[in-house]
């Protein structure tokens, strides 16, 4: 009886024994898998990684992700992109060029171009099948750096002839009007617009620029900004030269001046800034037909307009940037 009693008491310990090791060995195990897994980055299931905190605000939102991406992605504008239309005119393979309508949609179905492709840039990357044709990117003439750096995008990815029309269909339009006469007897080249005058914005049509457009104009170096020194609208812009008073001679001389000046830059477009009040009239049409193919466009309105469009337009910039008040990141 007393040796099962002394057995029984020796099994008793050896699994006490054998408890407290197997729990240590376990604790060890588990404290060194938690360091690894803490060293590896892998706290988490991958499923879950990169979620931000909860209560955080300094996320972009998927729409924001996306803009910045295509934002930094746009490569600098390629000025050889450009192809006039007197160039196309003068093409003896006209008919083999594919044009893409790359206008916004209400454009486009207010003003078709026949025959065109209705493609986004974005879109027409995808397109294989184009990247070894004769590609016409078509826009309405404005902002056209954008667009240039479209083409070299396109570029990049394989297509090997595409190029972008110098002004658009708004300035595709104008060549054909200055190719056939208007009115009875009138010889080619007398558009049937030769009154109009930048007193008026009804002419102006497609040419003509918001304070905004205006802006964005501006920044590009391919375009000659030019006003009137009693308008007083140049010295608002970043960019632009001045004359003493409107006349195709003078506006002439100012692109020749800039074309010595910037012998890599093609000339884009001409940009018109003009107050009616404060200085004389000039024919839009008359300046239109001395600079084809250059492409013109126009901004009508007074000093004191666009100085109030441009305050609220860097106030909501900067109201854009800083964002609504918010905790910070992981608050």
């Amino acid at each position: 009886m007393n040796r099962l009693l002394r057995l029984t008491w020796l099994l008793e310990r050896l699994t006490s024994r054998a408890l407290v090791a197997a729990t240590v060995a376990l604790t060890v195990t588990a404290t060194a898998a938690h360091a690894q897994v803490r060293t590896d980055g892998l706290a988490m299931p991958r499923a879950l990684q990169g979620l931000p905190a909860a209560g955080s605000q300094c996320g972009l939102t998927p729409a924001e992700k996306l803009q910045a991406q295509q934002a930094a992605a746009l490569p600098a504008p390629d000025a050889r992109c450009l192809l006039s239309t007197s160039e196309l005119v003068r093409d003896k393979a006209l008919a083999e060029w594919t044009w893409v309508d790359v206008r916004r949609p209400d454009l486009a179905e207010a003003d078709p171009q026949p025959g065109a492709l209705r493609l986004s840039p974005e879109l027409l990357r995808s397109k294989a099948f184009l990247k070894t044709r004769r590609v016409l990117l078509v826009g309405d003439g404005h902002a056209q750096a954008a667009l240039l750096s479209q083409c070299r995008r396109l570029k990049d990815d394989g297509f090997t002839q595409v190029r972008v029309l110098n002004g658009g269909w708004p300035q595709w339009r104008f060549q054909q009007a200055l190719q056939a006469p208007t009115q009875p007897g009138a010889q080619p080249g007398t558009p049937s617009t030769s009154t109009a005058t930048l007193t008026s914005i009804e002419p102006l049509g497609a040419a003509a620029l918001s304070a905004p457009a205006l802006w964005a104009e501006s920044q590009h170096e391919g375009n000659l900004v030019i006003g009137t020194r009693a308008d007083g609208l140049i010295p608002l812009l970043p960019f632009g030269a001045t004359l003493d008073a409107w006349s195709v001679e003078r506006v002439r001389a100012l692109i020749e001046r800039r074309r010595h000046d910037s012998p890599g830059v093609p000339l884009a477009s001409v940009v018109l800034v003009h107050a009616p009040e404060r200085s004389a009239d000039v024919p839009l049409a008359a300046l239109r037909q001395a600079l084809h193919p250059t492409p013109v466009l126009v901004h009508v309105g007074q000093a004191s307009a666009l100085r109030t469009q441009l305050a609220q337009m860097e106030a909501a910039w900067v109201a854009r940037e800083r964002g609504p008040k918010q905790p910070r990141c992981g608050q």
